[in-house]
């Protein structure tokens, strides 16, 4: 039995000792390659970004940065050789050196050591952290998209909090260029669009007084489809007079379909109103909603035709509904895509006046409904 225990002993002793022998480590260690090479130093707002080759030495591990702050004192930070240079890869190393308050001039020394401690020549270099008017070099570098339906929200990071000039530029439906500026000194974000493709979004940032401009980053878009954003609506024209009392036409656009665009009590047929979009969108679907405030209201619209426009001038037909009053949600005409700025809808009605609660457009037809759940709870027979 002691015999056994004593084996076992032996054993567990051989595989810690392999695992000692880790990949960094070749028995009493080499001396030879443990320079690096090609080092070089970049100043940054509050920092200095050091970037050398790796020493080819299998046993390298690490590099000591030596460097003496304003202060007067000796600063030292340890770079693992799994600091890795993100832009060149394996075998080369990038380290942040950060803190620095002014822009004078340092001096950094950089050391490698293996995994046994056995160094390499040390290497110098001189740098000045940069003044914080640059900031405005790195802000592409943050840039961010998210889609947005027929568009996207570009977004970037203004670490600094110095004034810029953030400039976006992209191609849009029409093939037009469309630039965009905007102006602070924080954080920032922009809804562009519109597009129905893949787009690619050119982002440039301005120090405050315009003389100087980063280099462009350009991001791709990927844009949804859906609900054509309704915090853009305008209404352009409309007839049928105005009820009043809260049932202004501006109801029709309000998001609630529980309020109700009501025409006055004398309005001649067939009516209609023309919904501005605010730029041009791709269209593929509008839905209506009728009134829910009053069961026994009469008045409702019956045929409907719709119409769709680039200058609100000239208008094309692009599909026709006749109007069921007895469902309340979910009154939906598709068409075949088209860019339309403004939608002109026509309808005849069944009185001397006339009324409806919502009017939503879409970018495509295979979308989800803003009513459509209201419109499958309808269809649900009361228990």
């Amino acid at each position: 039995m002691k015999k056994y225990i004593y084996m076992m002993m032996i054993a567990c002793a051989a595989i810690f000792a392999s695992c000692n022998d880790d990949t960094h480590g070749r028995g009493e260690g080499s001396s030879d390659n443990v320079d690096l090479s090609n080092l070089t130093a970049e100043g940054r707002i509050g920092q200095v970004v050091l970037k050398w080759q790796n020493p080819t030495n299998p046993d390298y591990y690490y590099s000591m940065v030596e460097f003496v702050n304003a202060a007067g004192e000796t600063v030292k930070q340890k770079v693992s050789v799994y600091s890795e240079d993100k832009d060149k890869g394996t075998g080369y190393t990038s380290a942040k050196i950060l803190g620095f308050e002014d822009t004078n001039n340092y001096e950094f020394i950089v050391t490698p050591y293996t995994s046994y401690g056995i160094a390499g020549k040390s290497e110098t270099v001189s740098c000045k952290p940069e003044d914080a008017q640059f900031a405005y070099k790195y802000i592409p570098e943050t840039v961010t998209v998210e889609g947005a339906v027929e568009g996207a929200v570009v977004k970037w990071v203004n670490e600094y909090e110095i004034p810029v000039t953030v400039k976006v530029s992209f191609k849009n439906l029409m093939g037009e260029t469309v630039v965009k500026e905007v102006k602070g000194n924080s954080d920032g974000s922009l809804t562009i669009g519109a597009f129905v493709d893949p787009t690619e979004v050119t982002v440039t940032a301005s120090n405050a007084a315009g003389t100087a401009t980063s280099e462009p980053v350009v991001v791709v878009a990927e844009p949804a489809k859906g609900e054509i954003p309704r915090v853009n609506y305008s209404i352009a024209d409309y007839s049928g007079g105005i009820l009043g009392g809260g049932m202004e036409i501006e109801k029709l656009i309000d998001g609630n379909w529980q309020t109700t665009w009501h025409s006055s009590t004398s309005a001649a047929g067939p009516l209609h109103f023309t919904v501005d979009l605010s730029t041009v969108y791709q269209v593929s679907m509008v839905e209506f909603v009728k009134r829910t405030d009053d069961p026994n209201a009469s008045g409702y619209p019956e045929h409907m035709e719709v119409f769709t426009s680039l200058d609100n001038s000239n208008f094309t037909k692009v599909g026709e509904h006749e109007f069921d009053a007895s469902y309340v949600f979910n009154h939906v005409v598709a068409f075949e895509p088209v860019n339309a700025r403004y939608v002109k809808v026509t309808f005849t009605h069944s009185g001397s006046w006339s009324h409806l609660a919502e009017f939503v457009a879409y970018s495509h037809k295979d979308v989800t409904t803003r009513y459509a759940e209201q419109a499958a709870a309808e269809l649900v027979p009361d228990p």
